[in-house]
């Protein structure tokens, strides 16, 4: 467990190389609609620019290879990084399970492809258009993309 707002429980331990869990953020508006997101990662040491000695750094590697479902979301909301976390996430996917889909899954392969499409962003003047899409409350993407 990863918390910033709750005290640590007697039974938490350390994360440890090679370890997985799941980072499910969530929003929900009372007696309206909720949203919830889910990914698994697998924590692996990382090499960082700066090394200290006898210190080892932890990362998170993204271990689900599932697009998001882009006509839920609204990119208004994103920043640029966060729409290139998306594309490469989705390139990512494509990358590592297409060729596979496409030879043994052709319409599964042609579902993940319409949903991997990279997010394209248009600027004139000071007006930044998007795709048309409906509303996904996306302050969901940006609890897991510091990850």
């Amino acid at each position: 467990r990863i918390s910033l707002s709750h005290a640590p429980f007697e039974s938490d331990s350390p994360l440890d190389d090679g370890q997985f869990f799941s980072d499910e953020p969530g929003y929900y508006e009372d007696e309206q609609f909720g949203i919830r997101l889910e990914n698994i990662f697998m924590v692996k040491e990382v090499e960082t620019t700066y090394k200290f000695p006898n210190t080892t750094f932890l990362g998170f590697e993204t271990v689900t290879l599932v697009p998001y479902e882009s006509n839920l979301i609204n990119y208004d909301l994103l920043s640029q990084s966060q729409v290139d976390w998306i594309n490469d996430y989705h390139k990512r996917i494509m990358d590592t399970i297409g060729e596979e889909l496409r030879v043994n899954k052709p319409e599964a392969y042609n579902w993940v492809a319409a949903r991997t499409r990279p997010i394209t962003r248009t600027v004139s003047s000071s007006t930044v258009t998007y795709p048309s899409f409906a509303l996904l409350s996306t302050i969901l993407i940006s609890l897991f993309v510091w990850v």
